[in-house]
């Protein structure tokens, strides 16, 4: 992902990375979708080491078309090793930390990444055992939040050119932190039909505003970043996500005590806290 990231800016005008990162999000959740759909079908129809068959050969396929790829780039002669990847992210981390904005959302990507796994952990029982909506209310819960990332991403596509990334980013973090909200509120409400059908449209929205929040975090370090830092700046990102979800994780233990919805609650809390936050900061610097 990270050698993905620098790529686009090397064959895309920076102008058009918005649109092209917006466009691109809203595609691969649709491919996604189709390709699990997919492949139940053809599970029933052929069987399972046939489809991981298929699936190797799409994967030559991406690998042949990128070979046809072709970009300027000046590259360094370094030995590929543990010692050299810790000193390419001390670089990062230097360079971020010189670029407070940067800084800023990239914590605040890692931050609601480690709030939205309580939820990824718990998905099924919060459908199965606090909606009681069973295999079909796990479909369209899933559906729902397929489609909202197709429709975020296609958003920022769209109007790329006539946003202001910075604050349709601190915007989307607050609507999706109070989107969230929503969702722990069956640890105050009893769950009827109707708030059922108000859950489910809930996390549409709140995926519609993740695909949102992050499209523009990944447009705008493509904008922002310097093209020699933009792989070792996206790589610091990943790691930081990478670490969050563990530490969500863990987190979601709290649930067996608390319960899922008010452990929903609690992470909404904290996404609440980095809109906050952001909003307050691009006040401050006049962003």
């Amino acid at each position: 992902m990270p050698a993905l990231s620098a790529i686009i800016p090397k064959i895309i005008d920076k102008k058009l990375i918005a649109k092209t990162t917006g466009y691109f999000s809203s595609i691969r959740s649709l491919v996604e979708l189709l390709g699990v759909s997919i492949a139940g079908v053809l599970i029933v129809a052929i069987g399972t080491p046939y489809v991981i068959l298929i699936d190797a050969f799409t994967f030559f396929i991406a690998f042949f078309i990128i070979m046809f790829i072709r970009v300027k780039e000046v590259r360094e002669t370094s030995a590929l090793t543990v010692k050299a990847g810790i000193k390419d992210l001390g670089e990062a981390y230097v360079y971020v930390k010189k670029e407070p904005i940067i800084f800023v959302i990239i914590v605040c990507g890692a931050l609601t990444n480690l709030a939205f796994t309580p939820l990824n952990v718990s998905e099924v029982i919060y459908v199965k055992d606090i909606l009681k909506i069973g295999a079909k209310g796990m479909s369209l819960f899933s559906a729902a939040i397929s489609l909202g990332a197709i429709l975020g991403g296609f958003y920022v596509g769209k109007r790329a050119a006539s946003l202001n990334l910075l604050h349709i980013f601190s915007w989307a973090l607050l609507a999706a932190a109070i989107s969230y909200f929503v969702l722990g509120m069956p640890a105050f409400f009893a769950v009827t039909i109707p708030f059922t059908v108000i859950i489910i449209v809930d996390v549409f929205f709140l995926s519609f505003f993740v695909s949102i929040m992050n499209t523009i975090l990944s447009a705008y370090l493509m904008q922002s970043v310097p093209q020699e830092m933009l792989g070792r700046v996206f790589s610091l990102l990943s790691m930081l996500i990478m670490i969050a979800i563990p530490l969500g994780s863990l987190l979601s233990g709290a649930a067996e005590y608390i319960g899922v919805p008010m452990l929903i609650i609690i992470a909404s809390v904290l996404i609440l806290i980095s809109a906050l936050y952001l909003e307050i900061y691009m006040k401050m610097k006049r962003l």
